[in-house]
């Protein structure tokens, strides 16, 4: 959930009104227990002692009373209740709290485990609104360093799609061409029938096309954010097959091989670092000029005049380019067999498009990955008319948009650097664990107060939960500058160290407070380790709530409704 400057304010002051009102109102419950007599003092990690129902409104007075009136003692009745508070109880403080820490193991309905636990379930579901505001921070900044990626992106260059290479030989038609002509002086119309010639386009696609591709990563940084980029030397070989004269058209009136041109198909043209000469049939053809000329097939690009001898119908060609990018490197299968070799040092690829690698080898330090796609593979034939509509794809499955990048390159295999798991991602999903950590320290604090005759005081659970959110605010301050690793490491000896301070100064007890220390030493641990995990991420989630969870199980199998019973009340 995301929240913006104005909402987090509105909800802290939302919070802090609640928080000072709750207060508040109990100050004034405890002044009101005090001036009745009902309220002595007692440390701040325990509870206000709660009268038994038979107990008198002012015990001292009570008994006095009954002194006056020679009425028995309560010492000397034999029908007093034994559980009442003698004068003496309610007058000496060690008897004071002798006596709440009786009443606090048969089960008081004030001081009841219930009412407690309900509390402290309340406090931990309002540290939400924390938890929020750091998520929301997170996907704060992670917008920043996408804006950050985009800016370095556009001047080093975005992702690559090579589409093509294409041959487009231009050919002239005759058609019958039919005018209306009107008659001035008698208003007839009358039809007359001409022939004109007309100049067409056809597409020649490679019968055999290969790519060799080698990425070679770098980094680079806007502010303090750092993108990784890469710089790309690819080869083209290829040969084309030329279609006879016939196959052009019914009503062919000649072919101008002279005219032909190759075209090519890139994404970002200003990120195009060297183009050598296009070899054709072994020699250098003419130099490439801006536009592939056609239309929207290939979309941006360069093309290169290459005359065509109708007696030499199976040209082959060569070209070396090198340009950089971003993100990713895609090709085209154009080829009636293409053939796509891409190799690099990166240890992480992402093969996307339509198709995955025939082969592929991946190591700790780079990849090499092998298409080979047949041209049956694609929905385009091999030759056809330039702005045909066989040339259009409109399958939802392919990638891309034909108004940017042309229709051919919506059908394309290649590999993207991918991250396995972002600086962002990783803070994001600790986030999601936030509460679940939460509420199994404040279950551990709670054990202690079972266990022992201290208790901690709720506003002490509140702190202990803010100190527990201000860990995900520290590693996400610390991570943006240092290795993450290192900021998790800082961010949970922070953590560890604020809360098991306060624990053993609130319980007075070092132990405990080492305890919570090793506790939330654990729990941070299982935390790294499952940022780590991101397939199993979920599974060692749930297998580790259930595992907390049988252990309360098993150690709260024995606890009563009423507090802690005595034996002889026990079930056999």
């Amino acid at each position: 959930m995301y929240f913006d400057t104005l909402t987090f304010i509105a909800l802290a002051f939302l919070v802090l009104f609640l928080v000072v009102g709750g207060f508040a109102v109990y100050g004034a419950y405890c002044l009101y227990q005090k001036r009745r007599g009902r309220l002595h003092s007692v440390p701040l990690t325990q509870n206000a002692p709660a009268l038994p129902k038979d107990a008198p409104d002012s015990p001292v007075s009570s008994v006095e009373n009954a002194g006056e009136s020679g009425g028995p003692s309560p010492a000397a009745s034999p029908g007093m209740n034994a559980s009442a508070p003698s004068a003496e109880r309610w007058t000496n403080p060690h008897a004071l709290s002798d006596f709440y820490v009786r009443s606090m193991k048969k089960g008081s309905p004030k001081q009841s485990l219930l009412l407690r636990c309900c509390i402290i379930a309340v406090i931990t579901l309002a540290l939400l609104v924390p938890l929020n505001f750091v998520s929301g921070l997170v996907h704060e900044r992670s917008s920043l360093q996408r804006g950050a990626v985009s800016k370095i992106a556009q001047s080093w260059g975005s992702s690559q799609t090579v589409s093509g290479p294409a041959l487009v030989v231009p050919y002239e038609i005759r058609r019958t061409v039919t005018d209306e002509i009107t008659d001035e002086e008698s208003g007839k119309t009358r039809k007359v029938s001409r022939w004109e010639n007309l100049m067409q386009h056809k597409v020649v696609l490679p019968t055999k096309l290969e790519f060799d591709a080698v990425l070679e990563p770098q980094t680079r940084y806007y502010g303090i954010y750092e993108y990784v980029v890469y710089t790309a030397p690819v080869a083209l070989r290829g040969a084309f097959r030329l279609p006879p004269a016939p196959a052009f058209d019914d009503q062919l009136v000649c072919v101008h091989w002279e005219k032909a041109w190759f075209a090519l198909g890139i994404t970002d043209l200003k990120a195009i670092g060297q183009v050598d000469a296009l070899l054709w049939n072994g020699k250098p053809a003419a130099p490439f000029s801006p536009n592939t000329r056609a239309d929207n097939l290939l979309g941006p690009g360069f093309h290169a005049p290459v005359p065509l001898d109708p007696s030499a119908p199976e040209p082959v060609f060569s070209l070396d380019i090198r340009f950089n990018g971003s993100g990713g490197l895609y090709f085209t299968p154009v080829g009636e067999t293409t053939r796509i070799d891409v190799r690099g040092d990166w240890n992480s690829p992402h093969f996307g498009g339509g198709l995955l690698p025939e082969s592929r080898t991946i190591t700790d330090t780079n990849f090499k990955a092998s298409w080979s796609i047949p041209h049956l593979s694609r929905t385009y034939p091999q030759v056809g008319d330039l702005g045909a509509s066989e040339f259009k794809i409109t399958s939802s499955t392919y990638r891309g948009n034909a108004e940017e990048s042309g229709h051919l390159s919506r059908f394309v295999a290649g590999v993207d650097l991918y991250e396995p798991v972002s600086l962002y991602r990783q803070v994001d999903r600790a986030v999601k664990y936030g509460l679940l950590f939460i509420g199994l320290t404040f279950v551990a604090l709670l054990s202690f107060e079972l266990a022992s005759q201290s208790r901690l005081h709720l506003m002490q659970y509140c702190l202990v939960g803010i100190a527990m959110t201000l860990f995900y605010l520290v590693l996400l301050s610390l991570a943006e500058y240092t290795a993450f690793l290192t900021a998790f490491l800082t961010a949970s000896a922070v953590s560890i160290g604020m809360n098991g301070m306060y624990i053993a100064a609130a319980l007075r007890s070092k132990g405990k407070g080492a305890v919570i220390m090793a506790l939330l030493a654990g729990l941070y641990a299982v935390l790294y380790a499952l940022l780590q995990m991101e397939d199993y991420a979920l599974l060692v989630g749930t297998a580790l709530v259930l595992i907390v969870v049988g252990v309360l199980m098993v150690l709260t199998r024995n606890l009563p409704v009423t507090g802690r019973p005595e034996e002889g009340n026990r079930d056999e």
